[in-house]
């Protein structure tokens, strides 16, 4: 907040009256380019295919009858694709 800041009131994100400048607009701009969010259908095999920052995720996966699986997901630097599985357990 530029009338909070220790280094002068062009230092902060946003104005005096609370109000984007241009480092907060940029700020936004490098947060929606650098989210990872993905959504979609399996195809017929069950298999998604998404691509992804590293770091850690929540990968929620829900069946056409409602059965919901969370797993928790991160994805390193390293070569090639990396390939998670999640396993919905269905009871007989």
């Amino acid at each position: 907040w530029a009338g909070a800041s220790w280094r002068g009131p062009n230092a902060g994100l946003v104005r005096l009256d609370w109000t984007l400048n241009e480092a907060g607009e940029r700020f936004i701009g490098l947060m929606e380019e650098w989210t990872t969010s993905e959504d979609g259908e399996s195809d017929r095999n069950g298999q998604f295919a998404g691509r992804g920052f590293f770091g850690d995720y929540s990968v929620r996966v829900e069946t056409p009858q409602g059965a919901a699986v969370e797993s928790a997901l991160t994805l390193s630097p390293g070569p090639g694709a990396h390939v998670e599985t999640v396993v919905i357990a269905t009871s007989q």
